[in-house]
């Protein structure tokens, strides 16, 4: 899938640019659908620069090299929250109609130490 993979980046480092100032974007590769109390539908992330317009997209940390690289898609938006929530979000701004995407606002958590 990715011959070079210069722009994608792991959980934790990922994590690592979102405290540096990057944002979270949320991009929909599949429009949401509602099943009980539940939206299912396909989306991935990227971390992206607001003062050079770099992007790096979350892949999967399986595998050993990059041929094995690929996005993590979530299925769930509970799953799409908790992962961002994990990350120090504290809003989520989420795009239900596949090709929409959202760029969230700044939302890290400050370390709160005085």
């Amino acid at each position: 899938m990715f011959k070079a993979a210069p722009n994608v980046v792991v959980e934790e480092t990922f994590r690592k640019l979102l405290a540096r100032g990057y944002r979270a974007e949320i991009v929909c590769a599949e429009s949401a659908t509602k099943q009980h109390a539940t939206w299912y539908g396909r989306w991935y992330l990227r971390a992206v620069s607001d003062e050079n317009g770099e992007e790096h997209l979350l892949v999967t940390a399986r595998g050993r090299g990059e041929k094995d690289l690929a996005p993590r898609y979530f299925r769930t938006v509970p799953g799409l929250i908790s992962f961002l929530y994990d990350q120090g979000c504290k809003f989520v701004d989420i795009p239900l109609e596949a090709g929409t995407r959202a760029l969230q606002r700044r939302q890290c958590k400050q370390d709160a130490t005085p």
